[in-house]
C-alpha cells in the first residue's frame, strides 16, 4: 500500500483498532474521494460488519465513496474518543474530501454514529450521519446540548425487539434541534419521511422499516442517496 492508498480491500491496525477499507476500482490517489465511515454493531470485526451490511460495499464504491468498517470497541468515553479520530487512519493512506466524511451504524455502530455528534463534538468531523436501530432513547438525549446542524437519517424497524419506538423518539430530539417544524412530511417509497423547514445544511430525515433489529435495512440506496446530496458542512469546519 503507498502513502496515496491504492484500490481494492485493505485492513489497517492500530492500537485496538481494526479497520477494513475498501476503495473504488476507479480510485485516483489525486483525486479526492467521499469516504464514509461504518461503526459495527455489537462483536462484529470489520469483515463482520462489511458481510452484515450486505450490498452497501457493492454501492458504495461503485458511487465513488472510500468506505471503511470500524470493528467494534465497547463504547466508552475515552473509545469514542478513540472512534471519533479513526478516519485520521483512513485520511493519511487515502486521498478523500475532508469536507465530506460521513458516519453510519447499525446498533452499537449506531449509537456510536449519533453517540460522536454527541460526546465528542470538539472531534466531530462527518459532514452527515446516518444511525441505524441505535440503541439511545429521547429521554437519553435531554442531557445534551445541540450539537452543530448537520444532515441525519435516521432508521429504526416499526418491528425492533430491542429498542421498540427508540428512532421514532430521538427523531423529534433531532428536528427540533434542527429547528424543523415537528411534524413529518409523507412517507416517499422508501418508507423515509423529512422534517420540514429544518435549519439549512440539517436535513433531518425518518426511515421506518419493517426488519427485525438483527437485519440490515433494506435502504442502502437511500442511504447513499441521501449522503451523496449533502455538502460540506455550514460552519466551515473541515476535518484534520
Amino acid at each position: 500500500m503507498t502513502a496515496r492508498g491504492e484500490p481494492g480491500a485493505h485492513i489497517i491496525e492500530d492500537q485496538g483498532l481494526t479497520i477494513a477499507v475498501r476503495a473504488p476500482a476507479n480510485y485516483v490517489a489525486t483525486r479526492q474521494h467521499p469516504l464514509i465511515m461504518v461503526y459495527a454493531p455489537a462483536g462484529f470485526g470489520p469483515k463482520g460488519s462489511e458481510r452484515f451490511a450486505d450490498d452497501l460495499t457493492m454501492l458504495a464504491t461503485l458511487n465513488g465513496f472510500v468506505i471503511a468498517y470500524v470493528g467494534h470497541i465497547p463504547m466508552t468515553p475515552s473509545n469514542l474518543d478513540r472512534l471519533a479520530s479513526a478516519h485520521r487512519l483512513v485520511t493519511a493512506l487515502w486521498c478523500t474530501d475532508p469536507s465530506r466524511i460521513f458516519d453510519l451504524g447499525h446498533s452499537d455502530g449506531g449509537s456510536v454514529a449519533a453517540g460522536l455528534r454527541l460526546i465528542a463534538p470538539a472531534s466531530f468531523v462527518a459532514a452527515g450521519s446516518v444511525v441505524s436501530a441505535a440503541g439511545i432513547r429521547g429521554q437519553d438525549l435531554k442531557g445534551y446540548e445541540c450539537p452543530a446542524p448537520r444532515p441525519i437519517m435516521i432508521i429504526h424497524s416499526k418491528r425492533d425487539e430491542l429498542f421498540p419506538g427508540f428512532g421514532q423518539e430521538t427523531a423529534a430530539w433531532w428536528a427540533a434541534c434542527h429547528q424543523c417544524q415537528p411534524d413529518l412530511g409523507p412517507p416517499r417509497s422508501d418508507g423515509c419521511r423529512s422534517f420540514a423547514g429544518c435549519a439549512p445544511g440539517a436535513d433531518t430525515l425518518m426511515c421506518e422499516t419493517d426488519d427485525a433489529h438483527a437485519e440490515w435495512p433494506a435502504l442502502t440506496q437511500s442511504m447513499l442517496a441521501f449522503l451523496s446530496k449533502i455538502g460540506p458542512p455550514n460552519d466551515g469546519s473541515v476535518a484534520p
